[in-house]
């Protein structure tokens, strides 16, 4: 367990264990918080990937359910937005589920621990993933944990990187860094540098794929949304940063990508989900056109934040996945919210 886990799990612990994520749950009728998974992994099972943050286990993900199901109302999409400051007569908050990128556990583990608890979840699919091709950060994954050399040396722009590969963490810091690196690149000059590591790690990642990394086949995607408790939504077609694309670039993953999942799912999708999604990764005014043009209702970012009164539809906010039930608690109640304002309001105060 890693310290900023440690310290993530120890601070929720302390405010669910105090009664103070009961006191904070009050405070956030009519909103509703938006979590966002990846895929799952089953337990006991080496992932044979690197970044595991993206696959909770199926245990870790049955709990948060559990938890959910028992203290708040899960909703879909529609009503998070539709309802938005209404109460509609429960005393629970609510909270709504989502999945990014479409992976084949969305339907073989999660969908089972939803129809468990009876909750409600969208996945936001990249097309291209279902069409049987990795997504960049997906091969960078693969590549640098099968890679044979012990060392990789590049050049990222202005910068020079030499990262040690000696051990699973060396490789899982040298990810780390190389995707935050290559996230700041423009779309084509990040294609560029992702081919050009493949080719200095030297590895075959065609075939093989871990269970974990294994995408939804176009069959699986239409089981999924013909499931009543899952609907189905667009995340582009090869997951670009958008803010790092020029217009017609935008325009073609947004449009062509909501084409080919309506294609593939027989019907319109409603709601979108921008790939990363943190501030400065997408324009929400500018997208907007093209959303609606698409047929999308909304768009949701990853800037964390609760569907309230006067957010926007085209830049509505989620939360990352929460590591166990605590940090669901401490996330969805806003007890994580009130505690960061109190501090940003006592800095100010000393300031002062």
């Amino acid at each position: 367990m890693s310290f900023q886990f440690s310290r993530q799990h120890l601070a929720a612990t302390a405010l669910v264990e105090s009664g103070f994520s009961r006191w904070t749950r009050r405070m956030t009728r009519g909103e509703t918080a938006v979590l966002t998974f990846h895929g799952l992994r089953r337990d006991g099972v080496e992932p044979g990937i690197l970044d595991c943050s993206l696959h909770e286990t199926v245990s870790t993900f049955r709990g948060i359910c559990a938890h959910l199901a028992r203290h708040y109302e899960v909703v879909t999409l529609e009503r998070a937005v539709g309802e938005v400051g209404q109460c509609q007569g429960t005393d629970r908050p609510r909270v709504a589920l989502t999945f990014d990128d479409g992976y084949q556990s969305n339907l073989r583990l999660a969908l089972p621990v939803l129809r468990e608890f009876g909750l409600p979840a969208t996945v936001f699919v990249s097309t291209a993933f279902v069409g049987r091709e990795l997504l960049w950060f997906q091969k960078l994954d693969l590549a640098l944990e099968r890679a044979p050399g012990e060392r990789l040396t590049v050049a990222i722009g202005d910068a020079f990187y030499d990262w040690p590969l000696n051990d699973e963490s060396q490789r899982r810091r040298a990810l780390t860094e190389l995707l935050a690196a290559l996230k700041k690149l423009t779309w084509v000059e990040l294609n560029r540098q992702v081919e050009k590591i493949l080719g200095l790690l030297a590895v075959d990642i065609s075939t093989h794929w871990p269970e974990a990394l294994r995408p939804l086949t176009e069959g699986e995607l239409r089981e999924l949304a013909a499931s009543d408790l899952v609907e189905i939504g667009g995340h582009t077609h090869r997951h670009p940063v958008l803010g790092r694309c020029e217009d017609e670039m935008v325009r073609d993953e947004i449009l062509g990508g909501a084409e080919r999942l309506n294609q593939m799912i027989g019907r319109q999708a409603r709601w979108f989900a921008y790939p990363n999604g943190g501030p400065g990764d997408f324009v929400g005014r500018k997208s907007a056109v093209w959303l609606e043009e698409a047929g999308f209702e909304g768009a949701f970012s990853m800037i964390n934040g609760r569907v309230r009164p006067g957010v926007s539809r085209w830049s509505l906010p989620r939360y990352g996945a929460p590591r166990s039930a605590r940090e669901a608690e401490a996330t969805v109640s806003g007890a994580f919210e009130v505690v960061k304002e109190w501090r940003q309001h006592f800095k100010r105060r000393a300031a002062l």
